[in-house]
Parts: C-alpha cells; sequence; structure tokens
C-alpha cells in the first residue's frame, strides 16, 4: 500500500500502474455512487483549468487542474474521467493497492480497479 498526496506523484503512479490497463472505474460524490464503466486507459495527462472560465471546481480562485483519462475509440480520443486538483500540496489523496488506487479529492472519490482475464469476462 501506498499513500500519495501531490497530484504530480498521484499522476506519475498512473501512468505508470494503469496506462495500456484494463480497468473498472466507479465514482463517487459525497458518497452517492454515480457512475461505473469498465473500459482501457489509453492516455493520461494534466489539463490546468482557468479559474474564471470553471466555476465547477473553483474555489477562493486557487489554481485548479484536472488529471484527464482517455480511452481510444476509432483512432479518436474519448475522455472517461476527469480528476480534479488544487494546485499544492496535500490538496488531494490517493492510495495505491496491488490491484487498485482510491483517489479522494474534493468532495469526489474516485476507484479505479485493474482487472484480470477471468474478472472481465464475467462483467
Amino acid at each position: 500500500m501506498i499513500e500519495l498526496t501531490t497530484f504530480e506523484d498521484i499522476f506519475n503512479k498512473l501512468i505508470s500502474d494503469y496506462l495500456g490497463t484494463t480497468v473498472e472505474i466507479k465514482n463517487k460524490n459525497k458518497g452517492l455512487s454515480i457512475t461505473t464503466l469498465i473500459t482501457t486507459i489509453d492516455r493520461i495527462y494534466i489539463k490546468p483549468l482557468e479559474n474564471n472560465t470553471n466555476k465547477k471546481w473553483r474555489k477562493n480562485n486557487k489554481k485548479t487542474g484536472v488529471i484527464v483519462i482517455d480511452r481510444k475509440i476509432n483512432a479518436q480520443y474519448q475522455t472517461i474521467a476527469n480528476i480534479p486538483f488544487l494546485l499544492g500540496i496535500n490538496t488531494m489523496k490517493a492510495v495505491f493497492f496491488k490491484s487498485g488506487v482510491i483517489i479522494k479529492t474534493f468532495d469526489i472519490e474516485f476507484t479505479i480497479k485493474k482487472l484480470v482475464a477471468n474478472q472481465k469476462r464475467l462483467a
């Protein structure tokens, strides 16, 4: 188990462990389950957000951004998850396990679980 608290460390660990992997992504907001999907992660990148154009994740005019997770369909990338963060240290929390990760930021919790061949067929 590895616990990380900076967006840069979490981003680098996501790339090293999950890029090109088939996963199940669950999204909860304030404890309520929002989405669950099974997909392959084909691209992960950081996108800065401008405070004056984005009201959804703005917090006291602090710099915000998102970790974007994409999948590739017919040579086009489609965004499957946006993980928001505040620029700085201890602004989000991620706990990496052998088969998955739980990321908590703002009031949102993302669970990304690696799938093995047998689990994928049952889903």
